[in-house]
């Protein structure tokens, strides 16, 4: 395994029956990273070693993914979600913090945002679902695989999750070139299929709780939120056109900041990590 493909290490903590698997790095003001769906918290991994010199690098695993333990009788909506990163952010001290989101990560975020507006210094929306966009064509169609408990449990049995990441329709479909996708960073993110029953179970909860009614209610309270936003958009997403980016810059009070990566794909943390995390350090030194 390359450097740039191993994990980073993770912490956990018990909040209110949830089993929180997360990344914690580095010292300095806090920067609190979420990621979407079908990934974890290993997404933000080269971001977090570009910028963990400077600042206190916090990543968790959402409910339903990575090393999260979730009961399956547990609420997996945006809202539920936003509410347990709030807990995490409680118990790690985190009076305010720089807020970074990606995918679907992005409406858990915007929710937690407009929401606890006073908690937030400083907000960064990179390729997310925002709107009514969710869910993009490739989701809808696993949506409606997952809601067959029939093709669930072959998928589980046939451990998909890896089968699918590695083909032509599968992760490469959200990376500019596909060789900035490798193998091992496939299976970190489809390590769920061989996680157990339950595990698997909780990746269809999160993924049929995805609902667009937290980014559409969230973007009725953009006008009020006035901390400064920057929007990072990778230029060449598939599923996510740039058109989006520009919708939340015109619409954010605090708006102070748009840019655009070129040759980089949805998943530009796979591809240009280190740009990325620059334009997050310069904003954060500006604002």
């Amino acid at each position: 395994m390359l450097p740039k493909d191993k994990p980073l290490a993770k912490k956990t903590v018990d909040l209110n029956g949830v089993t929180v698997a997360y990344v914690d790095m580095g010292e300095g003001e806090p920067i609190l990273f979420v990621h979407g769906i079908p990934t974890s918290s290993y997404l933000w991994r080269n971001v977090i070693r570009a910028l963990d010199d400077t600042y206190r690098c916090i990543a968790p695993d959402l409910m339903g993914f990575g090393d999260t333990i979730t009961p399956l009788d547990y609420c997996y909506d945006m809202a539920a979600q936003a509410d347990k990163i709030m807990e995490l952010a409680d118990h790690l001290g985190l009076d305010r913090f720089t807020l970074v989101c990606h995918d679907q990560g992005g409406a858990c975020a915007q929710w937690l945002a407009v929401n606890n507006i006073d908690r937030i210094r400083r907000f960064v929306i990179t390729n997310c679902v925002c709107y009514d966009n969710w869910p993009v064509p490739i989701v809808a169609r696993a949506m409606k695989m997952m809601k067959i408990d029939f093709l669930f449990a072959l998928a589980y049995k046939l451990n998909y999750p890896p089968k699918w990441g590695r083909s032509r329709l599968g992760m490469r479909q959200g990376v500019y070139d596909r060789n900035n996708m490798s193998d091992d960073a496939i299976e970190e993110y489809m390590k769920i299929g061989a996680m157990g029953r339950d595990k698997f179970e909780q990746f269809r909860r999160f993924a049929l709780a995805g609902d667009c009614r937290y980014s559409v209610d969230a973007a009725k309270k953009f006008g009020a939120f006035d901390k400064p936003t920057m929007i990072l958009w990778a230029g060449n997403d598939r599923w996510l056109n740039v058109s989006w980016g520009r919708r939340l810059y015109d619409d954010i009070a605090g708006s102070k900041r748009m840019e655009v990566m070129p040759r980089a794909g949805h998943f530009w943390q796979e591809e240009v990590p280190e740009l990325g995390a620059g334009y997050i350090r310069e904003f954060c030194e500006t604002y």
